[in-house]
Formats: C-alpha cells, sequence, structure tokens
C-alpha cells in the first residue's frame, strides 16, 4: 500500500496526489486545467525514482514522454499497480 498525500495543485487550479512506495518510487497524478487530460477530468502521471529522477519510462515501454496523460479514474488504479510491482520477481 503506497502512501497518498493529496493537495492542491501549486498553479493554484486542481489536486495533486503524490503515491510513494515500498520500492522507493513515487507517482505525481495531477488534475488541473493545464494538465494533459485534465480538462476532461482525467489523470497525468509521472513516475519518479528515490532521487527525483523520471522514470516512467522504465516501467512504461511504451511512454514517449516522462509523463502519461488522459488517463480516466477508472484506469489509474491500474497504473499504481504497475509502478508499486515494479522490481518484484
Amino acid at each position: 500500500m503506497p502512501t497518498v498525500v493529496s493537495t492542491k495543485h501549486h498553479c493554484g487550479e486542481g489536486i495533486q496526489k503524490v503515491y510513494k512506495f515500498e520500492n522507493g518510487l513515487c507517482v505525481s497524478a495531477i488534475k488541473t486545467p493545464f494538465s494533459y487530460g485534465g480538462r476532461d477530468d482525467k489523470w497525468e502521471i509521472s513516475v519518479m525514482d528515490r532521487e527525483g529522477g523520471w522514470f516512467t519510462k522504465q516501467i512504461f515501454l511504451d511512454a514517449d514522454d516522462d509523463v502519461i496523460g488522459h488517463i480516466p479514474n477508472n484506469e489509474l488504479q491500474g497504473y499504481l499497480e504497475e509502478v508499486e510491482a515494479y522490481g518484484e520477481c
């Protein structure tokens, strides 16, 4: 189970949730008028490593950017589960 912190997004509009996992990775999920899909009530996520470096493309090999956008509410959990399971045998 990740630790979750939910705050108002720093741009003043929208929300940010940060999920911290035991494997040292974290996911920032945002939904703002300026995020990919935010205007359509969809999430944009990025995965970061322990040092704060981008890690999205190491887990989601088909990602062509450090963020993945347009994620519907009902699909966010699947992305989080993949990050949590990363590195397990």
